[in-house]
């Protein structure tokens, strides 16, 4: 069975989804789409509100003041329907008062996302702490005594342990889960801040959030600490703060979907309050000294 992408449902263009879910609707005033991948429920965005949408082989992202949605290709019942519905998306946009300078404004995203250099200071990032790690299981508990924060020695002016802690991760085989963990999400957060913030900016922000999760880790008496966990949570404040106040200025898939990132950051606050072994102030520390050095 076909379907006609110029069909119309009222005084909207209709872009059919397979199985139960609503359609995509375009109407006099904005798209109605699903609120994520897996949600059948639909939320209408204005076209006042759309800052950005792009289309790859797999993914159709659009990005909105208030977040970023993701509609998999798969999703679609016609093959084209994401070139098609980004085409009439543009031109209902161009039809609104402010279509003409909103329609430069998404055309300027597209060149930024054209060609994003690479994330060298994230990789980099993740090089030491792997490197690190492998020294940590040479050297044993010697790298670890000398390294690891340990709020008493900080106060006696082992200050370099606020930076060195956050490149050591826990020893044996909880170690390969705490930095694999700790890694894999560090590579998508640290790519979302270094593509716009740039490696300077984002050494300066991972540094800044590093210091500010050992420090909070002292404060509250935590230790001994270890891990690159405050660096990731101070990349996922930056990125929160990313979103939050340059929304306009992001290409669709250098972000995150809001809710989601919000879910996994109080995910992770609940965990960090009630796992004895997982460091709650060093995390919230992190989150909030990373945001800060964003803004």
């Amino acid at each position: 069975m076909g379907f006609s992408f110029d069909s119309f449902e009222g005084i909207g263009r209709v872009f059919p989804l397979l199985g139960e879910a609503d359609p995509v609707v375009l109407d006099d005033v904005g798209i109605r789409h699903p609120r994520n991948q897996r949600a059948r429920s639909t939320i209408h965005t204005a076209y006042r509100d759309v800052t950005h949408v792009a289309v790859s082989p797999r993914i159709l992202w659009l990005g909105a003041k208030d977040s970023v949605y993701v509609i998999p290709r798969a999703a679609f019942a016609g093959e084209d329907a994401p070139e098609l519905l980004v085409n009439a998306l543009l031109v209902k946009i161009g039809e609104q008062p402010d279509g003409a300078a909103q329609l430069e404004r998404i055309a300027a995203i597209e060149r930024i996302s054209e060609n994003p250099a690479p994330p060298v200071v994230t990789r980099s990032l993740i090089g030491i702490c792997v490197a690190v790690f492998i020294l940590q299981q040479w050297l044993g508990i010697r790298l670890d005594l000398a390294a690891e924060m340990i709020p008493a020695l900080v106060n006696d002016g082992d200050l370099w342990r606020i930076i060195t802690a956050n490149l050591l991760h826990a020893p044996g085989f909880m170690g390969i889960i705490h930095i694999g963990i700790n890694m894999l999400v560090l590579l998508p957060l640290g790519t979302m801040v270094e593509r716009p913030l740039g490696p300077a900016r984002t050494i300066c922000l991972m540094v800044f959030a590093g210091m500010g999760s050992m420090l909070a880790s002292s404060w509250f008496g935590s230790g001994p600490v270890v891990g690159a966990s405050g660096i990731v949570f101070g990349l996922a404040g930056a990125v929160l703060w990313l979103d939050y106040r340059r929304s306009e200025q992001l290409p669709a898939w250098w972000r995150f979907p809001r809710r989601n990132l919000l879910g996994l950051i109080l995910l992770n606050g609940v965990l960090g309050a009630l796992v004895p072994f997982v460091a709650f102030a060093a995390h919230a520390g992190g989150l909030v000294f990373g945001a800060f050095a964003a803004a």
